[in-house]
């Protein structure tokens, strides 16, 4: 724990943990900011994941509240 220990302990280790954290990540981001092309296919295969979800859902929820659906 901190307790007896200063802020300035604490802010430190704090700010470690968190570089650990987000290294990793700022490291794939730059990754995909390096091939727009391996970018790009993957926002497209998540929009038709996205896609074919919704269409499930809204098929269900048409299906409760009585509504047709869209042709």
């Amino acid at each position: 724990g901190y307790e007896g220990k200063g802020y300035g302990e604490l802010k430190a280790d704090t700010a470690d943990v968190l570089t650990e954290f987000v290294t990793p990540l700022r490291a794939k981001v730059d990754e995909y900011l390096a091939d727009e092309t391996e970018l790009l296919r993957i926002l497209a295969d998540g929009a038709d994941r996205a896609r074919e979800v919704a269409s499930r859902t809204l098929t269900q929820v048409y299906d409760k509240v009585g509504f047709l659906p869209r042709k």
